[in-house]
């Protein structure tokens, strides 16, 4: 059994609007399911509980399910997300911040776009008077959807990427962005922290105010360049066909 992401907390969230964190829900949150997502919670536990092997992207994750459904931690174990190997850089054209997503309350999008209009706000408050008229056709969030090859080319020539779900597993936007040597901001609920170290500007993605902070401080060259080494230095890759081998070596043993 492979699991993604978490099907009943996106359902949630969904549902009722209630942002909240996916480390919290099981937590905090089976009291208020709806009968179908009692349902849901219930089937999904039957199934995870006879399987085989149960294969997470993350630790954080697998833990947090171990806990939540009583998963003994011997039939689980974690085979990492594809990340691919460096490319070639490309000289941004503009300061396009990418952040493409699903467009579902998880993702956060209302707060992202708001953050955004606040960082614009504080940018042109902090221009010259003469250079105001152009700036905001020089910070631009791009949300939209497009196929892979022709998103991946996009992400290539942007300034940042851009990620403030309320909650993230392993998301593979971010392995993107590493293989492209693109700067990114990541929210600090996400299973993947231990990859991605101080490459990542960390946001709280319920604190739009802190969100705006890290957009207007991204936004200088200066900075953007020094985010820009440290995604180059981090090392991680993982194949296709290493995920391969390691599930393999799974059904083997």
């Amino acid at each position: 059994m492979r699991t993604s992401s978490d099907f009943l907390w996106e359902r949630y969230v969904e549902r009722t609007g209630d942002l909240v964190l996916f480390k919290d829900f099981y937590g905090t949150r089976l009291g208020r399911l709806s009968d179908r997502e009692k349902i849901i919670f219930v089937a999904v536990q039957k199934v995870l509980k006879n399987a085989g092997k149960v294969i997470f992207s993350t630790e954080w994750q697998k833990k947090i399910f171990e806990s939540a459904y009583g998963l003994d931690p011997s039939m689980a174990v974690v085979v990492e997300n594809f990340c691919g190997k460096k490319t070639e850089s490309v000289i941004p054209e503009g300061r396009v911040f990418i952040g493409g997503t699903r467009f579902i309350k998880s993702k956060n999008q209302e707060t992202l776009k708001e953050a955004f209009e606040e960082a614009k706000h504080d940018l042109r408050l902090a221009v010259p008077i003469e250079r105001q008229g152009t700036f905001d056709s020089e910070l631009e969030l791009d949300t939209s959807k497009a196929t892979y090859d022709t998103f991946i080319g996009r992400m290539h020539r942007a300034w940042a990427v851009i990620l403030v779900s309320i909650s993230e597993m392993s998301p593979c936007i971010i392995y993107d962005a590493i293989s492209a040597g693109v700067p990114f901001i990541l929210t600090k609920e996400n299973g993947i922290a231990d990859r991605v170290g101080d490459a990542a500007i960390i946001v709280d993605p319920l604190n739009k105010k802190e969100i705006a902070e890290k957009i207007v401080w991204l936004a200088d060259p200066k900075n953007r360049a020094e985010q820009a080494q440290k995604v180059r230095r981090i090392s991680f890759t993982h194949s296709w066909k290493e995920i391969a081998e390691e599930i393999v070596e799974i059904s083997k043993n």
